[in-house]
């Protein structure tokens, strides 16, 4: 593969990311999780049948309170939303410990992930990437005529912070970062993540600090409360996730208010429409229904991890989020496994779409008990067959 397409820092690659998948040759065709209703279509199955492993969604589903207004909200259908996004930048401000005006909203966080690369990425501009990660840091990048430089993982897939660093030292544009990370379910540890954005500070870097799994982890808290020590750094934030809001689209950032002001400058009016934010506000409102998450993926993340654990021909990356990432030892690949599932109908993500991760990666998300057994029951057969 060219060396103009894909740029690797260092001199040489770990063997994971020496032979990409197809899938990554185009980078303009998203590959995501939660694909649910095209493959019910092209296998003729009633997409209900199907239980999704492949998005990262709370188990629970969207809580009572945000379904509750959404029926009482009907009537603002026929008004144009709040252009200041007043009461939903305080319901966020309130929820995160964070200065009201350094909040901005997004249609989902991938907006906001955009908008990061339209404030700040000029064409040429060399922009920081650990892989594996979201796609869509790269490709946002790209949109703006940037050029992704890749740093590969550490040891155990963690971001190499080091590297990460020496990178920044070098000059560079922009970084982005992700704790949790996505596919690999883990934090960077804030001393170093600390370290990392010290040295944005430093030189000057825009950091974009997508912390869209943090509720799910031990510190949920993230660095909401401490984004105005950073003045380039925007935090990316999903109520897709913890509230089980796929379908609303809300995001938010948490910055200083000159970054927050950068942005907006770049922003479309009215990307958040009404009900999504009375739902929204309605959720970040809801603390007993976040106590109970918290409780219930902790409880069965656990039972997962230690069930997959048990599996042959299977070697799982200990998570800290609602997600778990593993990988066939053997040359069955994840492409296959999802496959001979869909039969059974469970859906899982095959991650040899994520640059640096081979055929054998797939992830699973954290569902409740009886998902759980099910996937788990199912993996057993066809590994123990």
């Amino acid at each position: 593969m060219s060396s103009q397409y894909y740029i690797f820092v260092g001199t040489e690659q770990p063997r994971s990311t020496r032979r990409l998948p197809e899938a990554r040759r185009i980078v303009g065709f998203p590959v995501h999780g939660g694909d649910v209703f095209e493959l019910a279509r092209l296998h003729h199955i009633d997409p209900q049948e199907i239980v999704d492993f492949s998005s990262n969604v709370n188990p629970l589903g969207p809580p009572s309170s945000a379904l509750e207004r959404l029926g009482e909200a009907t009537w603002m259908v026929s008004r144009y939303p709040d252009p200041s996004y007043h009461e939903f930048r305080r319901a966020v401000a309130g929820y995160a410990g964070s200065p009201p005006e350094g909040v901005i909203e997004g249609n989902g966080a991938t907006e906001l992930i955009y908008l990061f690369a339209e404030a700040f990425v000029k064409e040429g501009d060399r922009i920081l990437v650990p892989v594996p990660s979201f796609g869509e840091y790269e490709r946002a990048a790209r949109a703006r005529g940037g050029a992704p430089v890749f740093v590969p993982p550490a040891r155990g897939l963690e971001v190499d912070v080091g590297r990460v660093a020496e990178e920044m030292s070098k000059g560079c544009a922009a970084v982005f970062l992700s704790s949790p990370n996505n596919p690999t379910s883990r934090t960077i540890p804030e001393k170093d993540l600390l370290g990392l954005l010290e040295l944005a500070s430093e030189t000057g870097t825009p950091v974009c600090l997508d912390e869209a799994f943090v509720e799910f982890t031990d510190s949920p808290a993230g660095l909401s409360a401490r984004v105005g020590e950073f003045p380039n750094l925007l935090v990316v934030r999903s109520l897709t996730k913890i509230f089980g809001l796929p379908g609303l689209r809300v995001g938010y950032g948490l910055s200083s208010e000159e970054t927050a002001d950068r942005l907006r400058a770049a922003k479309m009016p009215w990307s958040l429409n009404a009900l999504a934010q009375e739902a929204a506000i309605a959720a970040l409102g809801d603390e007993a229904f976040l106590r109970r998450s918290r409780a219930v993926v902790s409880e069965e993340r656990g039972f997962l991890y230690e069930g997959l654990k048990k599996i042959p021909r299977l070697e799982v990356l200990r998570p800290e989020a609602n997600f778990i990432l593993a990988r066939i030892s053997d040359g069955l690949s994840a492409s296959v496994l999802k496959s001979i599932l869909l039969k059974r109908r469970i859906l899982i993500r095959d991650c040899s779409s994520f640059l640096g991760l081979g055929n054998g990666y797939f992830r699973v998300a954290v569902k409740l008990r009886e998902d759980n057994v099910k996937l788990l029951s199912a993996l057993g057969e066809v590994f123990d067959g």
